[in-house]
This record gives structure tokens, C-alpha cells and sequence, in this order.
């Protein structure tokens, strides 16, 4: 099969994000077992993406000139700014859907060549936005697309656009990371579902589980202020004169006002030495081994592949209650702790496992055997099932 993948809206040259590493695993795996993968992308920059990608995979960008082709307005930019404070409002997502209409309008011609040009057997959209981008959905597709969630439904669809609902409707599947995903979608009239997670690493060999006398807590993922790296770190604050040879090790990037306002969280914490933070890294195998617990107390996720790696190295974890994905993964008290919400009892969770390492290799054992269940071949063999299904119905 000839699989056209489709990362319109996200930034994919250059890009550490997750949707973006899921993307160059899946293209690789696909084109091993003998299908055409070509990935375009809709990226102002020029180059290849940042994880490693099979050399028979063709790249082909939209824009690529160093410059946005498509621009806004000034009165527009003018009304994104006074609603920026609604945007999660019913009003700003008809603003929003309204921009995206907009942009599609100016894309889609684009597509269209590429599309004419490639004849793919399957679309594959890795984000919601670039359904908008493709040139026929307001008549109905003419190529089978499958369009990829990567986070909860229910932050997409909370205010029900009824353009995008019938967009996703006349797609030939949607796929969901988790089951609790499917009932969101079918709310909203969606049955043509599919649930398939993303695949954490395999590792030959677990971590070492070492005893109470000096540990490090990981946190992996963006600062952003859905991942609430600010209530680790003020839970860790809590306990750490308690547990001195301890350290909080945070990994990953940001910017903006929330990543300000960590960073001087972390210097106003009177914790030099035992917070530390190291930026972006592509040692985080590396970074794992050296840890003990594997803290995650994120909002809300879609499948994190963070947490999902660091279970399958055999870390015990730590994350909240109630919180989607998170609750799917981390079982509490079989292969990790869940707190209640609020720093307290994070506090406490993470201080039971400093102080009982026969706990942390317990959960952390559980953790890694629960995680070989998202193994690579596993999860491609329900991909190109899927794909495969879906291009002899067509």
C-alpha cells in the first residue's frame, strides 16, 4: 500500500513532540514491511524531522520557504488576542474553527496537487486540524482517511462543532488511544472507531532498584501547564529537607509565561542541589536508569509515551487520580501510587516510595510486565490490519 501521512497543523521538521516521534516509529515500521510511506508536512522551515527516519521514506512540505504563506489578518489578529482569555469557551472554539475553515481554504489547493500527484491508497491525519486542509471534505473524501487522536476526544469536541463532527463522521476510521476514548466519541454520533495505543520502548534489562539512603525522582515531558510540573515540584519541596541526598530531575522544554514560572519556582525553592533542571535530552534511556521513581502529574493525556516508557524500564510511578490515561496505566498500588488531588498527597506518595524500596521494586516489577503489553509488533500488526481492511473496502 501507498500510506500518505499527514502532519498539517503540527510543527514536524524540528519537532521533539510526541505525535512527532509516533509519526518517524510508524512510517519506519510500515515501510520494513514493504508499504510506501511519504509524510508531508506544512512546516515554515525546511529539513528533516528530529528522530530517525528509513531513507525510503519521502518528505514532501507545503511550505518550506522560511516564511508563513498563509497570514492572518490584522483585525484578526487583533479578535485572537481580546479572546485568547475565552479560547476554551463555546465562542472561542467557534473563533478557532472558523480560522481553521479560513486556512484550509488557503491550503487545500496544495494538498490537492499533492494528493493528484501521489495517489495514496490511505490518509492518515495525525491532528484533528488537518481534516480542515485536506481539499474534499466539504463534498465528501475521495481517498479513505483515518484521522489519529492524540489526546482525550472530549478537549476537541467539548463545544460540538457540527462541520468537524461530520468531517470525522465521513472518515472510513478514527482511531482512539484507549478505550475510555470510544465513549466520548460515540456522544457526538461517531461509530466508526478504533482503539489502538502507541507502543512504549522494549528494554532488555529493568533498573536498578537501590535502597532509602539517596534516589532521584524523574519527571519527563514538556513544561507546559497541562504536564503541572508545578505541583511536583512544590510537592517534592514538602519532603525534600526531610530526604536531602534526594533529587527532583526534570527533563524537557518550554516556553512562555507558565515556563517562567517554573523555572523561577525552582530558583525561589531554596533547593539547589536537590531540584535541578536539564533541559531537553535524547538520553532519556540514560536519565531513566538513573532514577528511582517516575513522577506524572500531568491533567490530562492521551497515552503518554513518557510514563509508558518508564514503566516498561521497570520505574514504580507516581500520578493523580482521576486523571484520563493516567488512571489506565498507572494501577494504583499494583504497578504504581495515584494521589489524591493537590500537593499533599503527592507529597505522600512520593514519600512512601523514597522510604520503602522493596515497594519500589514490587511496583516497579508489575509496572514493566504491564508495559510489554504495548510492544511494537503487537500494536503495527492492529495498524496495518486496520489500513489493510480499509483499502479493500474502498
Amino acid at each position: 500500500m501507498k500510506i500518505l501521512f499527514f502532519i498539517g497543523n503540527g510543527a514536524f521538521v524540528h519537532s521533539v513532540g510526541g505525535a512527532e516521534k509516533v509519526a518517524c516509529n510508524m512510517a519506519n515500521d510500515l515501510v520494513l514491511r514493504g508499504h510506501e510511506i511519504v509524510i508531508v508536512s506544512n512546516d515554515i522551515e525546511s529539513g528533516v524531522p528530529v528522530y530517525p527516519l528509513d531513507e525510503r521514506i519521502r518528505l514532501i512540505n507545503l511550505n518550506g520557504t522560511g516564511k508563513k504563506l498563509y497570514r492572518i489578518s490584522r483585525f484578526q489578529r487583533l479578535l485572537r488576542e481580546i479572546t485568547r482569555p475565552i479560547q476554551d469557551t463555546w465562542l472561542g472554539w467557534f473563533l478557532r474553527h472558523t480560522e481553521m475553515r479560513r486556512r484550509g481554504r488557503f491550503f487545500a489547493p496544495k494538498m490537492k496537487s499533492v494528493l493528484d500527484c501521489e495517489k495514496p491508497d490511505i490518509v492518515l491525519c495525525f491532528f484533528y486540524e488537518d481534516l480542515y486542509l485536506l481539499p474534499f471534505f466539504e463534498t465528501g473524501p475521495t481517498v479513505p482517511v483515518i484521522q489519529m487522536f492524540h489526546g482525550p476526544p472530549s478537549r476537541t469536541l467539548r463545544y460540538s462543532c457540527p462541520r468537524l463532527t461530520r468531517m470525522l463522521c465521513q472518515c472510513s476510521a478514527v482511531q482512539v488511544l484507549l478505550p475510555s476514548f470510544v465513549r466520548e466519541l460515540e456522544r457526538f454520533g461517531i461509530r466508526n472507531i478504533s482503539v489502538i495505543p502507541n507502543w512504549a520502548n522494549e528494554y532488555e534489562k529493568e533498573v536498578e532498584y537501590r535502597g532509602t539512603e539517596k534516589g532521584q525522582i524523574l519527571y519527563v515531558g514538556r513544561i507546559s501547564k497541562e504536564k503541572r510540573p508545578h505541583l511536583l515540584i512544590q510537592a517534592f519541596a514538602l519532603i525534600a529537607r526531610k530526604h536531602p541526598h534526594w533529587t527532583l530531575d526534570l527533563y524537557g522544554t518550554g516556553k512562555g509565561r507558565y515556563y517562567d514560572f517554573v523555572m523561577s519556582l525552582i530558583q525561589s525553592s531554596g533547593l539547589d542541589g536537590q531540584i535541578i533542571y536539564h533541559g531537553i535530552t535524547n538520553r532519556v534511556e540514560e536519565a531513566m536508569r538513573a532514577s528511582d521513581i517516575f513522577a506524572f502529574p500531568s491533567e490530562f493525556e492521551g497515552f503518554c509515551l513518557a510514563l509508558a516508557d518508564a514503566m516498561s524500564i521497570g520505574l514504580p510511578a507516581v500520578g493523580f487520580q482521576g486523571v484520563l490515561a493516567v488512571g489506565e496505566l498507572i494501577q494504583d498500588q499494583q504497578n504504581g501510587l495515584l494521589a489524591e488531588n493537590g500537593i499533599q498527597s503527592f507529597a505522600e506518595k512520593l514519600e512512601i516510595l523514597i522510604e520503602n524500596p522493596e515497594l519500589r521494586a514490587f511496583l516497579g516489577r508489575n509496572a514493566r510486565q504491564f508495559a510489554a503489553s504495548f510492544n511494537q509488533k503487537e500494536i503495527m500488526d492492529s495498524w496495518e490490519k486496520l489500513m489493510k481492511k480499509i483499502a479493500a473496502d474502498d
